[in-house]
């Protein structure tokens, strides 16, 4: 099964690389005082406004909503470096998973590939961001509106239009899903084909659409193992996290490397089954040698 086989790999690869979890600790720490350097002004303001203990609800949450809106700038900036910063850490794990095979792994090696193709990389998931959000604003916005209309309406007839509501809500969710899963598959080697191709996003996403074409439900298969890996992972780190003192660390450790699968699960199918099937040599016909006719 080929979601078995890339899992597998990617165990051996973490198990022979182990450098292969700092480039995600180093993201996450950036990640982390990106936060704080917003939210400790925002709480400092609220403490020396003393919001908490002397004003009333109604003021705390116009405070609040100030302190937002002053610090929006912030947020996206951000936004902006934190997306550029997901962009290169997937370009690294793409060129490091390549050549997971090797002896040796090595991170100034990956940085300098993926700044020769940063550009394609980011005007690719620039381009799925616009994808995105086309779906979500044609398929799924224009349900949210007559739902909470109907909630917010007094009338006697307000439990009927909720229900309508609520049904419409619910197939443009499902609608969104289904999507997801029919282009999700096709959409899921073009990172790795611009990075290992030097292909620009066009030519990348028109390929990925051929192999995810060819070998859909074998993606789709790679991707349900990703997911269930994922969540018994998750769950069982949540499960332990009530241990005392050991239990919470664990926890941590998990939530902060876990994400790697996320990154190296198209590559790893890209180098397992889309390269080697490239490799092989194209099996020609060999015409039948005829037959002599008896005179």
């Amino acid at each position: 099964m080929e979601g078995i086989d890339v899992l597998s790999n990617i165990y051996t690869a973490l198990r022979k690389h182990p450098i292969y979890f700092l480039p995600q600790l180093i993201f996450t720490i950036l990640l982390v005082l990106m936060i704080l350097a917003i939210a400790l002004p925002i709480s400092s303001s609220l403490i020396a406004q003393n919001i908490t203990n002397n004003t009333s609800t109604s003021a705390a949450v116009t405070a609040l909503a100030a302190s937002f809106v002053a610090t929006l700038p912030d947020f996206l900036v951000v936004g902006v470096i934190m997306f550029l910063a997901s962009v290169l850490l997937n370009g690294m794990y793409i060129d490091l998973v390549s050549k997971w095979k090797n002896a040796s792994a090595s991170l100034s090696e990956s940085v300098n590939a993926t700044i020769s193709r940063f550009v394609d990389l980011f005007l690719y998931y620039l381009l799925i961001f616009v994808i995105e959000a086309a779906i979500f604003f044609i398929v799924f916005a224009p349900s949210i509106g007559p739902f909470l209309n109907a909630i917010a309406s007094p009338s006697s007839a307000a439990s009927t239009a909720w229900i309508g509501a609520g049904l419409g809500l619910l197939g443009s969710a499902a609608v969104c899903v289904v999507l997801s899963v029919i282009l999700v598959p096709l959409f899921f080697t073009a990172p790795v084909i611009i990075m290992l191709e030097n292909k620009g996003p066009i030519k990348a996403l028109k390929e990925s659409i051929a192999i995810g074409r060819k070998d859909f439900f074998g993606i789709l298969g790679v991707l349900v193992v990703f997911v269930v890996a994922y969540l018994i992972i998750a769950g069982a780190a949540n499960a332990i996290a009530v241990i005392p003192v050991v239990g919470p660390l664990l926890n941590l450790v998990v939530s902060i490397f876990l994400p790697i699968l996320s990154y190296l699960i198209a590559p790893m199918y890209y180098v397992t089954f889309v390269k080697p099937a490239r490799a092989k040599p194209a099996r020609t016909k060999a015409t039948p040698a005829r037959r002599r006719r008896k005179g």
